[in-house]
């Protein structure tokens, strides 16, 4: 060790001859640091650490001490360091450099065979070629020659692009990839659908970049027939998303947009699209709350559009004001076939433009104005304007509290209209005496075209059905009288169901209501509760098992509280024992209703039949039918 010091390199015909350094007289030379060597080395005898904990925390030590700022850098152990580093530079710059050739060689052995290709096709910025660029194109000047090499090799090629574009974005790329680039989540049932001829995509509330992910892929790639996006909170904002959509697709002809917030603004949005497009036919906005302001918009859509045939603008209180701007334009409309105005708040001024503008338009065939209160003058109008119409088949005039005053204009035009067929009059005010009269010219021998007439909830007497029977049978007039609940065959009054039941129970265990309430002649006016009547029957002498009295109790569960005179429970008991069905029969009405006040049960007092005075209805309890 006297000579200068030589340090071992793995290269040793290469290796140099390093300079003497001086070195302190104490050294210990187990503990100098050289190439190859250190102190957890295994040229030093000791063993290396076999726990991973161990390791990490020896190279840390080591990263701390080479990084420290209080270390001498002009120390021999630091001379002998960068010696080394040298060393290996110069080592590896010495040693053998692959020949161009042999690196193209072994790169393309690298990307062809190694289970890293991908990754190393990034790191040398190359794409391997497919194994199809190694088909070989087979020409022939035979005519008649045919091969399935070409159909075979370019079927290959599709699947192969189709299952990579699948494999890497699935179906609908350019959709998901505009939906991350809009930050918004792709809907799954969109993609779905997106195959269907219809799109009905309900209650979902899609937001605007959500409608304009989907405009952007209806425009561009699908045909769907129809549209539906009923009920999805679809504001201005949205209906600005999807304008372009509706203006540029082709192939949509329905659109439903209804029960949708849009407001004033979303009827503007609607009117530019429907003024600037040629192919949608029919558009339903029912429940937009357009206003007054959708009313004239919509007006001006109806008097400049030539392709709209169908359009629903219910629940959108246009009123009067746009009733009388819809009014005008259906005078010059010369396509419109269905309008539907609807639950519109409009009055007698509204029906009488809308009357004058049915009278001049020739292509109108259904018009709805049901819910909107015209009354009595407003059907005048309405019979007015039909008179110079010969293209409307049908009209509702439903809920429009129309009295029996309003007849004679009905009837004035009814059976000698040429062309309507539908005529709709349910739940307005009008008697059975005044339905009698509506029907009563339609039985004479002249032709009508009258086929169909609705007067749901109007009372009926016998005189009324007599026509209907005769009109069904003899013109094949269909009439709709679905009767009030007070005249339905099947009364829904609970009490008489009850009863009922506690009636077949007594004549199925034999008893006798005489028996259970022998002062019976003297207690017709007494009042009594179902749960009275349970308890007599329990006490009246005969044995009952226990399930006979579950029985009982589950029968008066619900209206255990029910007052009721003695008489009624007779009455029921009778009809009953006839053999009839008391629900089928007249329901009870009874002045006591037995409610409950401050946990008490409250009955009306019995009153004496001979004493003077009746019963008014001012001392009934609310809430209780009374006949």
């Amino acid at each position: 060790m006297d000579g200068a010091f030589q340090c071992r390199s793995p290269i040793l015909s290469t290796t140099p001859s390093l300079p003497s350094i001086p070195r302190p007289a104490s050294i210990n030379l187990k503990s100098e640091r050289s190439f190859g060597s250190g102190r957890y080395s295994n040229s030093s005898g000791m063993k290396l650490p076999n726990s991973a904990k161990m390791r990490k925390k020896i190279s840390k030590e080591q990263h701390s001490r080479s990084n420290s700022k209080n270390s001498d850098r002009n120390s021999p152990c630091s001379a002998l360091s960068k010696t080394s580093a040298e060393i290996r530079r110069t080592a590896w710059m010495t040693g053998k450099v692959l020949g161009d050739d042999v690196y193209e060689e072994k790169k393309e052995r690298l990307l062809r065979t190694s289970k890293l290709k991908k990754d190393l096709e990034v790191y040398f910025n190359v794409e391997t070629p497919s194994r199809l660029a190694k088909r070989t194109w087979v020409e022939s000047d035979d005519d008649e020659y045919d091969t399935d090499l070409d159909t075979d090799l370019g079927m290959e090629l599709i699947i192969d692009e189709r299952t990579k574009q699948i494999k890497d974005d699935g179906d609908f790329p350019e959709y998901k990839n505009l939906c991350r680039k809009l930050k918004t989540v792709p809907n799954n049932y969109f993609i779905r659908h997106s195959v269907d001829d219809e799109l009905t995509m309900r209650h979902r509330y899609l937001s605007a970049k959500d409608c304009q992910a989907i405009g952007w892929e209806v425009e561009n790639h699908l045909t769907f027939k129809k549209v539906d996006l009923e009920d999805n909170g679809l504001g201005p904002k949205q209906m600005i998303a999807l304008a372009e959509m509706l203006l540029k697709n082709k192939y949509v002809t329905e659109v439903n947009l209804s029960n949708n917030p849009m407001g004033s603004f979303g009827s503007h949005i609607s009117k530019i699209i429907l003024l600037n497009n040629s192919h949608i036919v029919k558009v339903d906005l029912t429940g937009n709350d357009f206003g007054i302001q959708g009313g004239e918009n919509f007006a001006e859509v109806i008097e400049t559009n030539v392709y709209l045939k169908e359009i629903r603008l219910g629940k959108n209180k246009i009123e009067d004001a746009g009733a009388i701007a819809i009014g005008r334009a259906l005078e010059a409309n010369v396509t419109l076939e269905y309008l539907d105005l609807s639950w519109n708040k409009i009055g007698k001024q509204g029906a009488a433009k809308i009357a004058t503008g049915i009278k001049v338009n020739s292509t109108l065939k259904t018009l709805i104005l049901s819910m909107n209160g015209l009354g009595n003058s407003g059907c005048q109008v309405m019979m007015e304007g039909l008179r110079g119409n010969e293209a409307l088949t049908t009209l509702d005039l439903s809920a429009n509290r129309i009295t029996d005053a309003a007849v004679d204009y009905i009837i004035r035009v009814l059976p000698y209209h040429k062309s309507l067929t539908s005529l709709k009059l349910s739940h307005n005010q009008l008697s059975a005496e005044g339905a009698f009269k509506i029907l009563k010219p339609l039985t004479s021998k002249f032709r009508k075209k009258l086929s169909y007439l609705e007067l749901d909830g109007t009372d009926v007497n016998s005189d009324l059905m007599e026509v209907i029977e005769n009109l069904n049978a003899r013109r094949g007039l269909v009439i709709s009288i679905k009767r009030p609940p007070s005249r339905r065959s099947k009364t829904l009054d609970q009490l008489t169901r009850v009863l009922s039941a506690i009636c077949r129970f007594l004549i199925k265990e034999g008893l006798d209501i005489k028996t259970v309430f022998p002062d019976l002649e003297k207690e017709r006016e007494e009042s009594y509760t179902t749960y009275d009547i349970i308890e007599i029957i329990r006490n009246c002498g005969e044995e009952f098992n226990r399930t006979q009295v579950t029985e009982l109790r589950k029968i008066c569960k619900e209206l255990r509280h029910r007052t009721l005179l003695l008489k009624e429970f007779e009455h029921v008991y009778d009809l009953v024992l006839t053999g009839r069905d008391p629900t089928a029969e007249d329901p009870l009405r009874t002045p006591f209703a037995g409610k409950r006040r401050g946990g008490q049960l409250v009955s009306l007092p019995r009153r004496d039949p001979n004493e003077p005075g009746q019963l008014t209805l001012d001392s009934v309890i609310p809430g209780v039918r009374f006949q």
